[in-house]
C-alpha cells in the first residue's frame, strides 16, 4: 500500500472539516467587518469603473486580489459576502 493513500481519508474529514465550520460561522453579512469597507470600496470601483483608485485604507500590495474580487462581482453581483468569499481562493495554497 502506497504510504500517501493512507493518509487519504483522514485528509478528506479535515477539508470537509473546515467547509462544516466555515458555514456553521455563518460568513454572511451585509455590514463591513474590521478592514473591510476600504477593500470592498475599491472593488466596487474597479468593478464599475475599471479603475482602481487607492482610498488611503489599505495596502499596495492588494492589486492582484481587487481583480479577483472584482471578477466575483461581476460574475455574483455586489455583496459584501460575494467580496469575501472571493478571497477564499486566495488562502487555499496546493501542495
Amino acid at each position: 500500500m502506497l504510504p500517501f493513500r493512507r493518509f487519504r481519508l483522514p485528509a478528506l474529514f479535515c477539508a470537509l472539516a473546515v467547509l462544516i465550520c466555515e458555514l456553521i460561522s455563518r460568513p454572511f453579512t451585509s455590514i463591513g467587518v474590521c478592514d473591510d469597507g476600504p477593500y470592498i470600496l475599491m472593488v466596487r470601483t474597479l468593478s464599475t469603473t475599471g479603475h482602481i483608485v487607492f482610498n488611503g485604507g489599505e495596502a499596495a500590495m492588494m492589486g492582484w486580489q481587487l481583480y479577483l474580487a472584482a471578477l466575483f462581482v461581476k460574475l455574483f453581483g455586489f455583496s459584501f459576502s460575494t467580496v469575501r468569499m472571493s478571497t477564499l481562493p486566495a488562502h487555499t495554497r496546493p501542495r
